[in-house]
């Protein structure tokens, strides 16, 4: 689960943790990572790493692989679920949201309500597996708490979710 970077030459005879505490560098942690055994993640970085100098980015080959089967669309989720009024990662009670993950580059995500109206279409065409959904409607309002059925539609297949949303009390300041 973790992965600790030390910043001396190697020593077999020094492979405990309190022998290299003082000189660990980056401390990656790999929490859920979808790896299967043989794959390889190649780090480089340049020494001494300089503090406020220094900047850390990852990348990953390209999927060799241009078709995704139905498993992986499988993995499609939206977080939280249910949506209980807030999240521990909104910054503000103005910005909610909640996320869709495991998404291809393009994906289609529409919203719509048990009634079958639809609420909301967001377009996604990035390398991101993410995408977000403002609990708003087309015209910008707040969803009413509710049951939402979510299709997501992509080259490779489809997935339908449900998604509950309980609402806080809100006061709109225009009708």
């Amino acid at each position: 689960m973790y992965t600790e970077f030390v910043n001396r030459p190697y020593d077999e005879t020094l492979a405990d943790f309190a022998s290299n505490e003082a000189y660990l560098t980056w401390n990656t942690v790999w929490w859920g990572a979808p790896y299967t055994a043989g794959d390889e993640i190649l780090f480089i970085y340049a020494n001494p790493i300089q503090q406020g100098v220094d900047a850390w980015s990852f990348a990953s080959p390209e999927n060799t692989s241009s078709t995704i089967d139905q498993s992986e669309i499988d993995l499609i989720s939206v977080y939280p679920n249910p949506y209980y009024g807030l999240h521990e990662l909104e910054t503000s009670r103005s910005e909610k949201y909640v996320s869709f993950n495991h998404l291809p580059e393009k994906a289609t995500i529409r919203v719509f309500t048990l009634g079958g109206i639809m609420v909301r279409e967001i377009n996604k065409d990035d390398t991101s597996q993410f995408a977000t959904w403002d609990l708003s409607n087309q015209y910008g309002y707040p969803v009413a708490s509710g049951i939402y059925i979510v299709y997501v539609e992509t080259d490779f297949g489809t997935k339908v979710l449900k998604l509950a949303v309980v609402q806080e009390t809100q006061v709109l300041k225009y009708y």
